[in-house]
C-alpha cells in the first residue's frame, strides 16, 4: 500500500443498483477497508434497499443524503457539511451528476481534495450540461475515464478536460477458468450475459439471434442476467424463444461464468464494461459489439483477437457468430485462451495503485 494512500475518503456515488458503476466504487471501497483505510459511501439518487434490488455494501458504510430536482444548491452544501464534519481527506465523484455536485461542495473553499471518474457518457447532453461538467471537471485535482475512448469522446465533445485513463480491473484470483471437461454431446453450448435490464444493453437482440442460429441448427441455449426496467418484457419475450432464459440476478458471478462456454454483450455503447473483464477472465470465448473501449479490450485489430466484433444492432451477423462459436470447440477454446491472457492486463492490482497514485495529487 502506497504512503500517498488517503486514510479517509468519502465516494459520491449516485445508488447502489446493480450495475457496473457501482460495482468498480463499491470493490473499492472493500479493499480498501480490508487494507485499514476508512472508504465510506455517500449515495443521493436511492439508498441501498435489499440484496435482491442493490449490491451489498457488505462492512463499507454508506449514508443517503437526497437529492432534489434540478439545481439543488442545497445537496451541495449538505454534502459539504458531510465531507467537513466526517473529515475525509478525499472526495471522489462517479459520473457527471456527481462531478458536478463535488466541485460545488469545495464552494467557496476547498474542504476536500476531490476527483471524478466517468464511468459512461453524461446523460445529460445539452449545452448547459456540457458547460457546467467541463467547468466542474476543471475544480478537480484529477478526472478520470475508464477507457480510452471515453477519454477521447469527452475531450472531443467538451465535457472535460483531458481525461486520464484507469482502466476497470478484475479479480484474476476470483475469476479464472474452470477445469476442463469433457461436453457431453448432446448438451447445448452455452451462452450468457451480463448486463442490466436496460435499452442500451440491446438483450432482445442478442435473444433474437440464438433464436436465429438455433432454427439454422445451433446446438445452442442462452441465459440473460440482468435487473432493470426491461425485466418484465425481456422474460415475457424469453417464454416464446426456445432455449432462452432471463434472470434478474445469480448469487455466484463467479460460479456462474464459469459454468458457462460462450460470453456476449451486445450493447449499443459501453466503456470498460466489468461483465466483459470477468468473462475474459473465465476464460470464455467472448462476442461482442464494435463499440466504445470493448475493440481495444479485445485487441480486435490484433493479429490474434481476444474475442469477436460484431457491429451494434446487427442481428443476423451477431448470429452468425453465435453460431459458429457453438460449432466450433476448438475456436472457442482458443478465444478463452486469448481472453484470459489479455484479462491480466486489466488486473484489480493495477487498477488500485493506479487510484492511489491518483488519489496522491495535490
Amino acid at each position: 500500500m502506497s504512503a500517498a494512500a488517503p486514510k479517509r475518503l468519502l465516494h459520491l456515488v449516485s445508488s447502489l443498483e446493480v450495475g457496473g458503476k457501482e460495482r468498480v466504487v463499491l470493490d473499492l471501497a472493500q479493499r480498501a477497508r480490508a487494507l485499514g483505510l476508512e472508504h465510506e459511501l455517500l449515495l443521493f439518487d436511492s439508498p441501498y434497499r435489499t440484496t435482491g434490488e442493490d449490491f451489498d455494501p457488505g462492512g463499507v458504510p454508506w449514508t443517503y443524503i437526497p437529492r432534489g430536482p434540478g439545481l439543488d444548491l442545497g445537496f451541495a452544501r449538505r454534502v459539504r457539511a458531510f465531507v467537513k464534519e466526517g473529515g475525509f481527506e478525499v472526495l471522489h465523484a462517479h459520473n457527471d451528476t456527481a462531478v458536478f455536485y463535488a466541485a460545488l461542495a469545495n464552494l467557496p473553499t476547498r474542504v476536500a481534495r476531490s476527483f471524478g471518474t466517468f464511468h459512461t457518457k453524461p446523460g445529460h447532453d445539452t449545452p448547459r450540461a456540457r458547460k457546467l461538467t467541463r467547468w466542474a471537471s476543471k475544480r478537480h485535482a484529477g478526472v478520470v475515464a475508464v477507457s480510452q475512448e471515453l477519454s477521447d469522446v469527452l475531450t472531443e465533445l467538451r465535457w472535460s478536460r483531458r481525461p486520464e485513463v484507469i482502466w476497470n480491473g478484475v479479480d484474476l484470483g476470483v475469476f479464472s477458468p474452470a477445469p476442463a471437461g469433457a461436453q457431453g454431446g448432446d448438451e447445448p453450448v452455452h451462452a450468457v450475459t451480463l448486463a442490466r435490464a436496460d435499452p442500451i444493453k440491446r438483450a432482445t437482440d442478442l435473444m433474437r439471434a440464438v433464436e436465429l442460429a438455433r432454427q439454422d441448427g445451433a446446438n445452442l441455449r442462452l441465459t440473460v442476467v440482468g435487473n432493470g426496467p426491461l425485466l418484465s418484457e425481456l422474460q415475457a419475450e424469453a417464454a416464446k424463444i426456445e432455449g432462452v432464459t432471463v434472470l434478474p440476478r445469480v448469487d455466484d458471478v463467479p460460479d456462474f461464468l464459469a459454468s458457462a462456454d460462450v460470453f456476449a454483450l451486445v450493447s449499443d455503447h459501453e466503456a470498460a464494461p466489468r461483465a466483459l473483464l470477468e468473462a475474459m477472465a473465465t476464460g470464455l470465448a467472448c462476442c461482442v459489439t464494435a463499440v466504445g473501449g470493448m475493440p481495444e479490450i479485445v485487441r480486435a485489430d490484433s493479429d490474434a483477437p481476444a474475442g469477436l466484433l460484431v457491429q451494434p444492432r446487427s442481428v443476423e451477423p451477431l448470429s452468425r457468430a453465435l453460431k459458429g462459436l457453438a460449432e466450433d470447440p476448438a475456436r472457442r477454446l482458443e478465444l478463452g485462451r486469448r481472453a484470459r491472457v489479455r484479462a491480466a492486463d486489466f488486473s484489480a492490482d493495477q487498477e488500485w495503485q493506479h487510484h492511489v497514485r491518483l488519489w496522491g495529487k495535490a
